[in-house]
């Protein structure tokens, strides 16, 4: 069994009749001449653990669209900011119990914590499932020993990567995760690097958003971290997601400068200025007072 990628395909879908026997016809000539690209095929362990990860994402969703309506709940009868960092924790819970809501927002808050407790156990199964996989697991305990990395971290990105010796360089992991800049040249112009391609696996941590390299998409999710409605993070927790959206700003540095070539007979990227002041900038800069106190 052969399983193609469908962007390398896709100009099937384009053809001015598409049928399944005409497609099947397409697909049989391309993989007879050499011309349809095979995707790789994760092993059972593989699949076991994308399942697995996916199905503690979706068990996550839902607790926090339960933790959501319950804040959802507070603000519409004017209750205020809870006094506590966690609302669903057991002082949390005391407090939500003492205020005095109408009769179907009661109804609501509890079958909310009712789903909340709920998930709570599902989650709590997948994630003993989880770190039993990631204890067998060489190359877990491996990503384990790195700072903010967890088990839940080391198993989403083997599970997205699978078997990494099927990469011969690193460049090509990189581009697999959609992490790459684009590039776009023409003729002997210079290259234009953009923002990165996305074209890897989907990754629920990494949310689109606009900006240049200092927003990049996961740093921006890190900086949220503990930000959102219904999720608390203590000081530690903060002070750790700072240090990784650094880390992560400046990994992300690097694979830009190491994708844009350099000009021969100087050190600046093409499409880049360069970063010396001119003799009037210098000038002005020498002669400029001092500033007012």
């Amino acid at each position: 069994m052969v399983l193609a990628n469908t962007k390398a395909v896709k100009g099937i879908t384009q053809a001015g009749a598409k049928t399944d026997k005409i497609d099947a016809r397409t697909l049989a000539k391309l993989l007879a001449g050499g011309f349809l690209p095979a995707v790789w095929l994760p092993d059972e362990q593989t699949r076991i653990l994308r399942r697995r990860v996916s199905a503690r994402a979706q068990l996550v969703r839902q607790r926090t669209r339960a933790k959501n309506q319950v804040h959802a709940t507070l603000i519409r009868n004017l209750k205020g900011k809870p006094p506590v960092s966690d609302l669903f924790g057991a002082r949390g819970r005391r407090w939500l119990a003492e205020r005095e809501l109408p009769a179907d927002e009661r109804e609501t808050v509890a079958a909310c914590l009712r789903q909340i407790e709920f998930l709570d156990g599902e989650i709590a199964l997948v994630e003993r499932a989880l770190a039993e996989q990631a204890l067998a697991s060489a190359e877990m305990r491996r990503l384990l020993t790195l700072p903010g990395v967890n088990f839940v971290t080391a198993a989403a990105l083997l599970a997205a990567i699978g078997d990494i010796s099927r990469f011969p360089s690193a460049r090509q992991l990189v581009s697999y995760l959609g992490l790459d800049p684009r590039v776009r040249q023409s003729g002997s112009e210079p290259a234009r690097h953009g923002r990165i391609s996305k074209q890897g696996p989907r990754r629920d941590a990494a949310r689109t958003g606009r900006g240049g390299l200092a927003r990049h998409p996961h740093t921006r999710s890190l900086r949220r971290q503990g930000r959102r409605i219904g999720v608390f993070a203590t000081k530690e927790q903060h002070q750790l997601a700072r240090e990784l959206a650094a880390q992560a700003e400046l990994a992300y540095r690097r694979l830009v400068q190491a994708w844009q070539p350099a000009i021969n007979g100087a050190g600046a990227a093409p499409g880049h200025a360069s970063r010396r002041p001119s003799s009037g900038q210098a000038a002005r800069q020498e002669t400029a007072p001092p500033p007012a106190l």
